[in-house]
């Protein structure tokens, strides 16, 4: 388990305003630009790593469409618990709790 998980897990409901706060009530604007220049389009597959509360996994599920599909990964379970309660609706996203960032359960393609 990641030494620095329990930190992430104890801030993880105050995250979404923290990030709020931080971006000044910005944070459409950043995250349709994160989606812009990361070049996303519907269809694709996504793996998010450190997805945190899903902030921007809500955007990439836009951006992929209803034939794409969102892989959010975290050490966080407490912010996982979270991004699945704000996507819970959406068949195309999915969230996946991490031990160990060196063996992600994925493969490469």
């Amino acid at each position: 388990m990641v030494k620095d998980e329990r930190t992430l897990d104890t801030h993880a409901k105050y995250y979404d305003t923290i990030m709020r706060i931080q971006l000044l009530g910005k944070n459409d604007c950043f995250r349709d630009l994160e989606i812009k220049y990361s070049n996303v389009k519907p269809g694709d597959k996504v793996l998010e790593f450190g997805c945190g509360t899903g902030m921007l996994t809500t955007y990439l599920v836009k951006a992929v469409g209803k034939n794409g599909k969102v892989t959010g990964v975290d050490v966080g379970k407490e912010m996982i618990s979270i991004a699945k309660n704000k996507l819970k609706t959406k068949k195309n996203a999915k969230f996946v709790i991490i031990d160990k960032t060196e063996k992600l359960p994925f493969k490469s393609s």
